[in-house]
Protein backbone atom coordinates (compact mmCIF):
# COMPACT_ATOMS: atom_id res chain seq x y z
CA UNK A 1 0.00 0.00 0.00
CA UNK A 2 1.27 3.47 -0.85
CA UNK A 3 0.13 6.48 1.13
CA UNK A 4 1.04 10.03 0.30
CA UNK A 5 3.43 11.38 2.95
CA UNK A 6 1.65 14.73 3.21
CA UNK A 7 -1.29 12.99 4.91
CA UNK A 8 0.78 12.52 8.07
CA UNK A 9 1.85 15.53 10.10
CA UNK A 10 2.36 16.41 13.73
CA UNK A 11 2.80 19.71 15.50
CA UNK A 12 6.40 20.74 16.06
CA UNK A 13 5.44 21.38 19.71
CA UNK A 14 4.94 17.63 20.21
CA UNK A 15 8.65 17.12 19.53
CA UNK A 16 10.01 20.36 21.00
CA UNK A 17 7.54 21.45 23.72
CA UNK A 18 9.23 24.75 24.61
CA UNK A 19 8.79 26.06 21.06
CA UNK A 20 11.81 28.34 21.48
CA UNK A 21 14.67 28.09 19.02
CA UNK A 22 17.97 29.84 18.39
CA UNK A 23 18.04 31.24 14.87
CA UNK A 24 21.23 30.19 13.07
CA UNK A 25 20.68 31.18 9.43
CA UNK A 26 18.12 32.09 6.78
CA UNK A 27 18.12 31.39 3.05
CA UNK A 28 15.59 32.14 0.33
CA UNK A 29 13.73 29.28 -1.34
CA UNK A 30 13.60 29.89 -5.08
CA UNK A 31 11.18 28.61 -7.67
CA UNK A 32 12.62 26.34 -10.36
CA UNK A 33 11.38 26.14 -13.96
CA UNK A 34 12.69 23.57 -16.44
CA UNK A 35 15.39 22.59 -13.95
CA UNK A 36 16.74 26.14 -13.66
CA UNK A 37 16.42 28.51 -10.74
CA UNK A 38 14.29 31.58 -11.34
CA UNK A 39 14.46 34.80 -9.35
CA UNK A 40 11.01 34.21 -7.85
CA UNK A 41 11.24 33.65 -4.09
CA UNK A 42 8.71 31.17 -2.72
CA UNK A 43 9.71 31.41 0.93
CA UNK A 44 12.55 31.27 3.43
CA UNK A 45 14.40 28.32 4.97
CA UNK A 46 15.33 29.14 8.57
CA UNK A 47 18.02 27.04 10.25
CA UNK A 48 17.39 26.79 13.98
CA UNK A 49 18.54 24.92 17.09
CA UNK A 50 16.26 23.82 19.90
CA UNK A 51 17.18 25.67 23.10
CA UNK A 52 17.02 22.55 25.28
CA UNK A 53 18.38 19.74 23.10
CA UNK A 54 20.53 21.82 20.67
CA UNK A 55 19.17 19.74 17.78
CA UNK A 56 19.50 21.62 14.49
CA UNK A 57 16.91 21.55 11.73
CA UNK A 58 15.38 23.74 9.03
CA UNK A 59 11.91 25.25 8.96
CA UNK A 60 10.37 26.44 5.69
CA UNK A 61 8.11 29.49 5.85
CA UNK A 62 6.11 30.54 2.81
CA UNK A 63 6.70 34.29 2.55
CA UNK A 64 7.48 36.68 -0.30
CA UNK A 65 10.19 38.45 1.71
CA UNK A 66 12.23 37.06 4.61
CA UNK A 67 11.00 38.20 8.00
CA UNK A 68 14.58 37.83 9.27
CA UNK A 69 17.40 37.85 6.72
CA UNK A 70 21.13 37.08 6.94
CA UNK A 71 22.02 40.75 7.49
CA UNK A 72 19.67 41.02 10.46
CA UNK A 73 21.16 37.84 11.95
CA UNK A 74 24.78 38.98 11.54
CA UNK A 75 24.03 42.50 12.85
CA UNK A 76 22.06 41.32 15.89
CA UNK A 77 25.08 41.17 18.18
CA UNK A 78 23.38 38.51 20.27
CA UNK A 79 21.43 35.30 19.83
CA UNK A 80 18.04 35.71 18.14
CA UNK A 81 15.35 33.53 19.74
CA UNK A 82 12.34 32.62 17.59
CA UNK A 83 9.14 30.63 17.59
CA UNK A 84 6.93 29.47 14.74
CA UNK A 85 3.21 29.74 14.03
CA UNK A 86 1.42 26.53 13.04
CA UNK A 87 4.64 24.54 12.53
CA UNK A 88 4.06 21.03 11.20
CA UNK A 89 6.49 18.12 10.84
CA UNK A 90 5.84 15.89 7.82
CA UNK A 91 7.75 12.80 6.64
CA UNK A 92 8.98 12.67 3.07
CA UNK A 93 10.92 9.40 3.24
CA UNK A 94 10.60 6.43 5.55
CA UNK A 95 13.18 3.67 5.10
CA UNK A 96 14.63 1.03 7.37
CA UNK A 97 13.01 2.45 10.49
CA UNK A 98 14.24 6.02 9.90
CA UNK A 99 12.07 8.93 8.92
CA UNK A 100 13.33 11.97 7.02
CA UNK A 101 11.06 14.91 7.75
CA UNK A 102 10.42 18.43 6.57
CA UNK A 103 9.12 21.20 8.81
CA UNK A 104 6.82 23.91 7.48
CA UNK A 105 5.32 26.86 9.34
CA UNK A 106 2.97 29.73 8.55
CA UNK A 107 5.19 32.38 10.15
CA UNK A 108 8.29 33.04 12.27
CA UNK A 109 8.23 35.35 15.32
CA UNK A 110 11.13 36.90 17.22
CA UNK A 111 10.95 36.31 20.98
CA UNK A 112 12.12 39.33 22.93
Amino acid sequence: MTVENNVFSIDLAQIFPTGTFALLDSNPIYEYADGKRTEKVLGTRYSVADKDTFKNFDVKVKEAKATIDKTMISNAGQRIWVSFTNAKVMPYSIKYGKCDCTVKADAIKVIK
